[in-house]
């Protein structure tokens, strides 16, 4: 599920209230890919990407992650809690000005990144010129986290909802509500 073409953000309060399967191998995310990522003078990772949510069994986290080009794959900037129930209802925030970028989980401040004094394309892509478009995704995948049962018939990655908010004077303002709905892979809500 995306919202490219319907609906992108520059700055702002984004929330989700999320909750998934502990089970090994799903690659369940809420995210939100650059508009930029599909312009061949710029692509990805240059683009930039902000995960608000990926699932990672094998360490039983959920990452808040910042991929650009000085900072992707292995080397991307990711803030997260130590063991989260993943099965219960959690809201992960993130909160973007024109300085930074922070992320929490459940109202705790997990991490913040800075704008660079010397901003470039390269180390700095979450600029006001680029914007960003939301997607929820569930997939299987060995590469990243662990590899999935043999038995898995079925996952599910179950966000209740999703806000998008500008930021006026400390009190976000609703931009975009995405509500209730479920990204199964092989299965039925549980």
């Amino acid at each position: 599920l995306h919202t490219r073409s319907t609906f992108s953000f520059t700055f702002g309060r984004w929330d989700a209230r999320i909750r998934t399967q502990p089970v090994n191998g799903p690659f369940a995310a809420v995210w939100a890919l650059s508009e930029q990522a599909h312009d061949h003078k710029v692509g990805r990772p240059m683009s930039g990407r902000i995960d608000l949510f990926e699932m990672r069994t094998a360490w039983n986290i959920t990452p808040s992650t910042l991929h650009f080009q000085n900072h992707h794959g292995d080397n991307a900037l990711s803030y997260h809690d130590l063991d989260i129930l993943v099965d219960e209802w959690h809201i992960d925030s993130m909160e973007w000005t024109s300085d930074h970028i922070s992320f929490s989980h459940d109202g705790k401040k997990m991490g913040k990144c800075d704008k660079p004094e010397w901003q470039s394309q390269d180390n700095w892509p979450y600029n006001e010129k680029n914007k960003f478009y939301l997607i929820v995704n569930n997939a299987m995948s060995s590469c990243w986290g662990t590899v999935p049962d043999l038995d898995l018939k079925e996952h599910v990655l179950a966000v209740d909802w999703i806000s998008v908010s500008k930021l006026a004077h400390d009190a976000p303002t609703p931009q975009y509500f995405l509500p209730t709905l479920s990204v199964v892979v092989g299965g039925v809500f549980f």
